[in-house]
């Protein structure tokens, strides 16, 4: 609906509860409308007042909850989210509306509790069942969260929401089922193909033949090359600490990037990668010119076209050459889109630690360490190998303020850590970290995780920590921390850092390294490993700790021991850490974004002369 409908909608609406004054209908309406104007905070009176006047209808109380959720108010809607389930329990989104407000309060516990009451009145309901998932991923159960998205995908085998987050949730298990992981991608790739009818755009390469010595011609201004990139995350996330080199180093004279932002939240990070994009050319990568305050931003998207086909049109209409997905098959993933093939050439990059299983994605960009040769059966993409590393790490620009020389005395005993999110956490990985502990006297583990907020989980934590032969009151276990620079900070109190597996950390890791926290990761030996195993093992190759870098679960506990003993080496690396990564090939920008181009060069060639 247009500004001026809406405005009409919202003047008539007024003009109903002025008339009407007890009618909860009038005041819904007025809601509703100020909702689909953006206007969530003025909404809030005539959603509370429609629930006065009708406390016993469910809906009314949902809607209040609703608006408090867009105005961040996630305690306040949390009873009139309740009370919607009393009044009407045989209503699925009004259990899930419950959920989804105690996920993201961390309440993980009674988020568990309600999905599976909910379940137990709406057994065929399978949102509330992926949120049931999502509550025992969160729980580092993965295991468990699979064992409950299999048969809903069994007895639905065409619910492509349902067949993703599976996808997603086999990343996590542990142990790894290699070929049940691979299996679940590419029946993702092949239900996806046949979902529904559609038609796959086609792309004719370019009418001038290849001129010797010069690359391919794309279809930006003079022939450069227009480059893609989709995420949801294109705010102060992990991603945009490895994306953002890209967009300041891309050579602006043969390269046109176009940003496609499908989650509209915007920060100053967000503000920053839109000055990139904009500029037409970068002679300072350190200072775009300011962003024009008036329309829209050159180059950048705000996708708000819910449906596929429009934001493949969408992309087709931008002349895309190369297009980046960087979600993979994580939340707000749009496979909806790329099926279509809306670009020449789609890449699988950065934001997902698999395969996505869709044939419309021609590559995945990994290094030989991360994807060694002889596993390229893991991946539907090409594999693409950017060595030394795929990756680029830029620190936030404020940590640089921090003091990474900071750690707690040896003589008290050595602190092992993990801040790695806590999907990674698993049974096996406690077994190996209670071996080494045990083996370490006097040392102690401190974790850190948003899952950890929750007392419940933190009870179930120790008690996992218990079972496999290691004290409790040996692990200190912490939620989030307000700020970042509070979370960095923490890294203070460690003096080594534990990676997860089979799920390896990737910013967690950076981020430890830079405030000068050696970190020990378990990368078992490929063919036969995955991507996800073997990052931490790209990261440390980067920054030259190989010696870091465990095979077996023995060598794990064995590097932990021997440098937990080492008392001068961990000195060392406690000053040494940081000028190490900063002058690395993990941290090299400008050298990195022309190993970048050479493979958007080799893509677009493959393209070209018609081979992909």
């Amino acid at each position: 609906m247009s500004a001026g409908k809406l405005a009409q909608a919202r003047a008539a609406a007024e003009r109903l509860t002025t008339q009407f004054p007890n009618d909860p209908v009038s005041h819904d309406l007025l809601r509703a409308t100020l909702m689909s104007m953006g206007q969530a905070r003025l909404a809030l009176v005539p959603a509370k007042r429609a629930a006065e006047l009708w406390p016993d209808h469910a809906g009314c109380q949902e809607s209040v909850a609703c608006v408090l959720n867009h105005m961040g108010e996630d305690e306040e809607s949390l009873p009139y989210a309740k009370r919607s389930v009393e009044l009407d329990p045989h209503t699925g989104k009004f259990w899930g509306a419950v959920v989804s407000v105690l996920l993201r309060l961390n309440r993980l516990a009674e988020a568990e509790e309600y999905c599976r009451r909910g379940l137990a009145t709406l057994p065929n309901e399978w949102q509330l069942a992926q949120m049931l998932a999502a509550t025992l991923l969160e729980q580092g159960r993965a295991k468990d969260a699979e064992d409950v998205l299999g048969p809903v995908l069994f007895n639905d085998r065409s619910n492509i929401l349902v067949a993703t987050f599976l996808c997603s949730v086999s990343n996590y298990r542990s142990p790894t089922d290699r070929d049940k992981l691979l299996s679940l991608h590419k029946n993702f790739g092949r239900l996806l193909e046949v979902s529904e009818r559609f038609q796959k755009f086609t792309h004719v390469p370019p009418p001038q033949m290849l001129t010797p010595g010069k690359p391919a011609p794309g279809h930006g201004k003079d022939g450069r090359l227009r480059v893609g990139f989709i995420s949801s995350d294109l705010r102060s996330h992990s991603v945009t600490y490895f994306l953002e080199p890209i967009f300041r180093h891309l050579n602006r004279s043969r390269y046109e990037i176009v940003a496609y932002q499908t989650l509209l939240k915007t920060d100053d990070t967000t503000r920053r990668l839109q000055a990139l994009v904009a500029a037409e050319r970068l002679p300072d990568p350190d200072n775009p010119p300011p962003l024009n305050d008036t329309g829209p931003t050159r180059n950048w998207r705000k996708v708000t076209v819910p449906d596929g086909v429009g934001f493949a049109r969408q992309i087709v209409d931008d002349r895309i050459d190369i297009l980046f997905d960087l979600n993979g098959l994580t939340l707000g993933c749009r496979p909806d889109t790329l099926k279509m093939k809306p670009a020449p050439v789609i890449v699988n990059y950065l934001g997902y630690v698999a395969t996505t299983g869709m044939p419309a994605v021609n590559f995945r960009l990994v290094d030989s360490i991360t994807d060694p040769p002889g596993c390229e059966d893991a991946a539907t993409e090409t594999l693409l190998r950017m060595d030394p590393c795929f990756l680029c790490y830029q620190p936030p620009r404020w940590a640089a303020q921090t003091d990474p020389t900071r750690m707690p005395a040896l003589e008290d005993g050595v602190v092992f850590g993990s801040f790695n999110n806590f999907m990674k956490f698993n049974d096996e990985l406690a077994a190996v970290w209670a071996k080494l502990l045990n083996a370490v006297p006097r040392s102690r583990l401190l974790m850190k995780a948003a899952s950890l907020k929750d007392e419940v989980v933190r009870r179930a934590t120790l008690a996992r920590f218990e079972k496999v032969g290691l004290d409790p009151a040996r692990v200190e276990l912490q939620g989030t921390t307000k700020t970042p620079n509070e979370h960095l900070t923490q890294y203070d109190r460690m003096h080594i850092a534990l990676d997860t597996f089979p799920y390896a950390g990737t910013t967690t890791t950076c981020e430890a390294i830079y405030m000068g926290v050696p970190v020990i990761t378990l990368a078992p030996p490929s063919p036969g490993a995955m991507h996800a195993h073997r990052v931490g093992a790209s990261l440390l190759s980067a920054i030259g700790t190989p010696e870091l870098i465990a095979t077996t679960p023995e060598e794990y506990v064995r590097i932990g021991v021997e440098l937990a003993s080492d008392h001068a080496r961990l000195r060392e690396l406690r000053s040494s850490l940081r000028p190490r990564l900063m002058g690395s090939v993990l941290c090299d920008q400008p050298g990195f974004a022309r190993r970048f181009e050479a493979t958007l060069e080799h893509m677009w060639d493959q393209f070209a002369r018609g081979r992909i």
